[in-house]
């Protein structure tokens, strides 16, 4: 349901970074997103996820500034 509804995001890079740039149109001015680990999941996995979006999906929003 979270993830059909778009509130949790899982999949390739490029679906996730097509969907934020969806959020950043419908809210502009959106500075930050909260990325976390699911319960139970082994903190190398996270840091592995982690290092994969930074890679990855963050580049797609480099150069944005605060105005």
């Amino acid at each position: 349901e979270a993830v059909d509804g778009g509130t949790w995001l899982c999949g390739p890079s490029e679906m996730l970074v097509e969907h934020l740039k969806g959020v950043e149109e419908r809210y502009p001015g959106v500075e930050r997103i909260n990325l976390g680990a699911v319960m139970g999941m082994p903190r190398e996995v996270f840091k592995d996820q982690l290092s994969k979006f930074a890679e990855e999906v963050m580049p797609a929003f480099s150069g944005k500034s605060r105005q």
